[in-house]
């Protein structure tokens, strides 16, 4: 997401370890890990296994040809309450990600999206500014994530975020601040920052700011179970949509937008 922080050079074939020692502690990156799946850029942070097979499941939920082509808008409900219509197309983008294209009776818009088991989650927003898509695993005191963003070509990078202070059962209450760690998956340099989140209402949506040293990015999100899918953009317009994809040929989909205290709903069927 942030493409500041020192270079670590790196082969573009074969993993290379490096250790940072950084307030005292030593963090080990594998930059460049490919496998013929992914073009996850993966390091470890002495992460327990646990959180290493978790960075993996992205990995595994790559290149799901089923959810490409053309879709129906079968259903749809916009913040206010007012129905639309039309269709959104879904295509391959780099070996990882998709783009969506949406052409609605609300409106033209374009996504980025990632695929975690069944759920597709998308980041959208204007082509006059950067938006992005990050889907993080929320593991106790940690928040792991794999996002990519415009300008990225489908790359993905991954991002650990990890709580400044323990609260009482942390992973079913998410709000608070954390520390920000990450690689950039097209120049593969590191970055860190922070991330702060709050609830936005009695439902499950999230605020999301970061801060990096010269730049701050904000988002929303939206939580089900372990999960938090976040968009995020660079100027007013932008959101987030989660699609269930579990049944063959068919989506169901919700979605939220900044400053926003209720859900848009849709549902899609393949053509």
């Amino acid at each position: 997401m942030y493409q500041k922080i020192s270079s670590f050079q790196s082969s573009p074939h074969f993993p290379v370890v490096l250790s940072v020692c950084r307030k005292g502690f030593r963090h080990v990156f594998f930059a460049s890990l490919r496998s013929v799946f992914s073009q996850y850029f993966c390091f470890l942070i002495a992460l327990p296994c646990s959180i290493i097979l978790t960075l993996a499941t992205f990995t595994e939920s790559a290149a799901q040809t089923h959810i490409l082509g053309e879709w129906q808008i079968m259903e749809a409900r916009n913040t206010a309450g007012q129905s639309y219509f039309g269709t959104v197309n879904i295509n391959p983008l780099g070996v990882s990600a998709y783009t969506l294209d949406w052409r609605t009776s609300a409106g033209t818009y374009s996504g980025l999206g990632l695929m975690q088991g069944k759920k597709l989650c998308v980041g959208w927003g204007t082509p006059q500014a950067a938006f992005g898509v990050v889907v993080y695993k929320i593991e106790s005191d940690k928040l792991i994530g794999a996002w990519t963003a415009t300008g990225q070509d489908g790359k993905v990078g991954v991002e650990i975020a990890s709580r400044v202070r323990a609260g009482i059962d942390s992973e079913r209450y998410i709000e608070g601040q954390y520390e920000v760690i990450g690689e950039n998956p097209s120049t593969q340099s590191g970055y860190e920052g922070t991330l702060s989140i709050t609830r936005n209402n009695d439902a499950e949506m999230y605020n999301i700011r970061w801060n990096f040293s010269t730049i701050t990015y904000n988002g929303i999100g939206i939580r089900e179970g372990n999960y938090l899918y976040v968009g995020w953009g660079m100027s007013e317009a932008f959101g987030v949509i989660m699609y269930d994809m579990t049944k063959d040929s068919y989506g169901q989909g919700v979605w939220a937008l900044p400053k926003v205290n209720i859900t848009g709903m849709e549902n899609i069927r393949k053509k």
